[in-house]
């Protein structure tokens, strides 16, 4: 394969509205960097890893990896397949700390946001290299040229594709969060797979030895359950504990509850369960250095009311197995419900693969990280029926879809107004399964002909689970679907 070098320019315009006495530039470990007066303090390289003068594009890595190399494959990938944390500050993954050594490290995720959401962008072109001006609140600037990125051997140049840098940041399967922009576009953090050659732009959180940087938000939540993401930085000094306090006290506490986390810095992601429903729940991130203690601000969220319409029917199966009358969250049985991707509890605004945590994991895989159990059905707290409804409810198995398919009556109708499966059982007892499609992107389901429901149960391949499938055709069957769509959820009892 023909190697391609292109050259392209990083540099730096620095402003000088900087409050008296405040550091705006410096240096470390030989490597420039710029205040851009960010609010958490951050500063900002003025070139890219293996640049030796602004000129320079530097050398383009695989996440996860520390040196350069001539083709950028999944088969050549050294972390590929693994499930990964944050690596900023890791000097065996994180490219900006192993070659430039000091406090240099990796931006994560939430930093690269801070710099789209915080900083004026302007397209342009700097000693006639396109690429963006991205001026801070104090008025000073850096300059990200448009690097492109290699893909599977071939490099798309910048001047027209996409440019890409990393971030510290994965989001499991084998992808990690990245800053893309072109002329079109910019400041986007998305996710590409772990094997794309891109460009690294150093950041350091300090001037000498502080206190942790420390945020606190709430992702998602519902009756039940919350994501509860926070973030740390060292200060400088190893952090010698972290984790959150959480509990219905407005400013928690260790007098409530704690959530101790791995002495890392970066970003972690954390669920809650069993909480009470229609409750206000607040939350306080720590981290704690040698130089003492920060916290966060305090976040708060309110658990949503309970479905009162989680009753179940005793169909008469051979196992026993009741089945729920309605979805979860769903108040009667014609009420489509949420969706939900296979292996998670909360539902989001977009269902791909990119964002799905079970998404190309293997069933030893799912097994060695907890989302199945030795049976090989998700565990409760990857069980969207248990996690939303609590008690014994859980999500039924491919084997009892198949006892509700073998040994009951299918009849396609309307029940006021919406349509859906009759499933009538031995006893003569029924229920009725509205047909709600699944869901994929960001687009809503298209209803009304079919109807599909997740099992707890993964298929062989690393990207499908078994799921229950039903149409107006009067077609039946259990098959195996991807786990990244959004599908209805109908629990079961025992």
């Amino acid at each position: 394969m023909k190697k391609i070098s292109i050259i392209i320019f990083l540099g730096c315009l620095l402003g000088l509205n900087m409050p008296l006495g405040a550091q705006s530039t410096g240096t470390e470990n030989g490597h420039e960097w710029v205040d851009l007066g960010l609010p958490s303090g951050l500063k900002w390289a003025t070139c890219n890893v293996g640049a030796k003068t602004p000129e320079q594009c530097g050398n383009y890595y695989a996440w996860g990896e520390i040196k350069p190399k001539e083709e950028y494959t999944q088969a050549n990938s050294l972390t590929y397949g693994k499930q990964m944390d944050d690596i900023s500050g890791n000097a065996q993954y994180d490219a900006a700390t192993a070659n430039w050594g000091g406090d240099w490290r990796m931006p994560t995720e939430e930093e690269m946001t801070e710099l789209i959401n915080k900083c004026t962008w302007e397209w342009t072109k700097q000693n006639g290299v396109r690429g963006y001006k991205v001026t801070g609140p104090n008025g000073n600037s850096i300059f990200l040229p448009a690097v492109g990125f290699f893909q599977e051997g071939a490099f798309n140049s910048g001047s027209c594709a996409n440019s890409l840098y990393w971030s510290s940041t994965p989001l499991e399967s084998s992808k990690a969060y990245g800053l893309s922009f072109n002329s079109g576009h910019h400041g986007r953090s998305n996710v590409y797979y772990y094997n794309y050659g891109k460009s690294v732009r150093p950041v350091r959180s300090r001037v000498g030895i502080e206190t942790p940087i420390v945020t606190a938000s709430v992702v998602e939540f519902t009756d039940i359950t919350a994501r509860i993401k926070t973030y740390a930085t060292d200060g400088g000094a190893e952090i010698t504990e972290r984790g959150f306090y959480w509990g219905t006290n407005p400013n928690p506490s260790e007098t409530d509850n704690k959530f101790v986390l791995e002495n890392i810095v970066g970003n972690k992601t954390n669920t809650l369960l069993n909480l009470t429903p229609n409750t206000i729940y607040y939350v306080k991130a720590y981290a704690t250095n040698s130089e003492g203690t920060s916290y966060s601000e305090v976040v708060s969220f309110t658990t949503l009311a309970e479905s009162p319409y989680n009753e179940y029917v005793d169909l008469g199966l051979p196992s026993g197995l009741k089945w729920a009358t309605c979805n979860v969250g769903a108040n009667t049985p014609e009420e489509y419900g949420n969706y939900y991707a296979w292996g998670e509890v909360l539902t989001k605004t977009e269902y791909s693969s990119s964002n799905c945590p079970t998404y190309g994991l293997t069933k030893s895989e799912l097994q060695s990280q907890g989302y199945i159990d030795s049976e090989g059905n998700l565990t409760p707290q990857y069980d969207a029926a248990r996690a939303n409804w609590s008690g014994d409810w859980r999500l039924p198995t491919k084997a009892e879809m198949q006892e509700l398919i073998d040994n009951c009556t299918w009849e396609w109708t309307t029940q006021n107004g919406v349509r859906g499966c009759k499933v009538t059982g031995p006893n003569g007892n029924s229920i009725f399964l509205p047909a709600a499609n699944g869901r994929s992107g960001s687009s809503p389901s298209v209803a009304g002909s079919r109807g599909r429901y997740w099992s707890s149960t993964p298929y062989d391949s690393s990207n499908s689970a078994y799921h229950l499938y039903f149409d107006s055709d009067n077609n039946h069957y259990v098959n195996n679907y991807g786990r990244d769509y959004g599908l209805l959820v109908r629990p079961v009892i025992e």
